[in-house]
């Protein structure tokens, strides 16, 4: 799709040529771009054709263990020949699983889950994935069984902690590092419902572990700190899902929500901090430091307004990200700054180090590659100058190590 489409809508403007939806997989290591302005390496990268979409939240990719399979989730169905609008696209809620081990990755497996779907979580042993979905008279998760080259559904469990309506939608659902439990943020809500995973014999359920969490508002996208032991939400500040005003809206926030010990289970889980960062706060990704380090360390995509118009008053040239810490002991966040960066960086990623991060600029096509260095609980980014030509519109990408 065109960027500009947020703004307006439009499929199809002037002088843009449509394309179908696909999944690139860039050969690593990155070659030299060289110095020309505006210069993109010509990486080598392999195409397949698969279903997507970057509408909703950039929580529709996961890589399976062992890198050579990956889960692609489409919110939305192709464009019939007559799409004009976004409003001609047809709900979606296709599954796929991509073989990437070959030189020639194909779709191995699809499943259609039903439209209305949201966000796709994958659990460490890439057993089981779970897809949140919203309808006006249902809101589900759906587990969904993966094989080597198959995927069943499990069960469908509706999520009954609140009742469906035009201003209730599940945001993202999420399992946490060690496939025990879910975090599903809840639109309308605005907040945040922890689940115990139950597995017996076989069967699938849920329990509500702990009360829920009041967040700030449209906590759209949400992630597990690495140890587990903290989650964190980009509150968007949009409204009401249904009628939502994403291009007027103020700077977003970020909130920390402590989670309780298992075995204490008169506490409660607890918001430990909320921090203002950028407009439109869509991306959110947590560098892999290590299980001995004191804080976490995030990076914040932020549409701005660069979707307008430039002759809009409102107009921003490009997105930003914002990188925060937040210490692992007393859950308190600490915004470093913000740095401005490509357009549409919403599914943003860090490498397997965090030494650098990935940047999508989704109105030029390309990736941005980012220096972030860290200093103790502080960290600071850099441009490398360098930028990997992919397809019109990359929402979301992914490092496999």
């Amino acid at each position: 799709m065109p960027y500009s489409v947020i703004a307006d809508g439009a499929l199809r403007p002037s002088g843009f040529a449509p394309a179908a939806d696909a999944l690139s997989i860039i050969r690593l290591p990155i070659p030299d771009p060289g110095s020309a302005p505006g210069a993109k390496a010509a990486a080598t990268y392999l195409s397949a054709p698969v279903s997507n979409s970057a509408l909703g939240p950039p929580r529709t990719l996961a890589i399976l263990p062992g890198g050579s399979r990956a889960l692609v989730l489409s919110t939305r169905g192709p464009a019939p020949e007559s799409a004009a609008s976004i409003g001609d696209l047809p709900p979606g809620g296709l599954l796929s699983l991509v073989d990437l081990s070959g030189n020639s990755p194909f779709t191995a497996a699809s499943i259609d889950l039903g439209p209305r779907v949201s966000s796709l979580s994958l659990n460490r042993a890439g057993d089981l994935a779970v897809v949140a979905r919203s309808t006006p008279d249902l809101n589900e998760l759906v587990f969904v069984r993966i094989d080597p080259s198959a995927l069943s559904i499990a069960t469908r469990i509706p999520f009954t902690d609140v009742k469906p309506g035009p201003g209730v939608a599940l945001g993202s659902a999420m399992f946490s590092p060690d496939g025990a439990a879910l975090a599903v943020t809840v639109l309308g809500e605005d907040a945040v419902f922890f689940l115990r995973l139950i597995r017996d014999q076989g069967i699938l359920g849920i329990r509500a572990w702990g009360p829920p969490v009041r967040v700030g508002n449209f906590p759209f996208n949400g992630a597990w700190s690495g140890d587990g032991r903290h989650f964190f939400t980009c509150d968007l500040n949009w409204g009401k899902p249904g009628a939502y005003d994403l291009i007027n809206a103020p700077p977003g926030g970020l909130s920390v929500i402590r989670l309780r010990d298992e075995d204490a289970p008169e506490s409660a889980h607890v918001l430990t901090s909320q921090v203002a960062v950028g407009v439109g706060n869509e991306g959110l990704a947590v560098s892999p430091l290590g299980a001995d380090a004191d804080h976490d360390l995030l990076a914040i995509g932020n549409l701005r307004r660069s979707f307008l118009p430039a002759s809009d008053p409102r107009f921003t040239r490009g997105g930003s990200f914002n990188l925060v810490t937040v210490d692992r002991r007393t859950g308190e966040a600490r915004v470093l700054g913000e740095w401005p960066c490509a357009a549409g960086p919403q599914g943003l990623a860090f490498d397997a180090r965090g030494e650098a991060l990935l940047v999508p600029d989704f109105e030029d096509g390309a990736l941005q590659v980012w220096r972030i260095a860290r200093e103790g609980a502080s960290a600071r980014a850099a441009f490398t100058g360098v930028r990997i030509g992919v397809p019109q519109g990359p929402h979301e990408v992914a490092i496999i190590p």
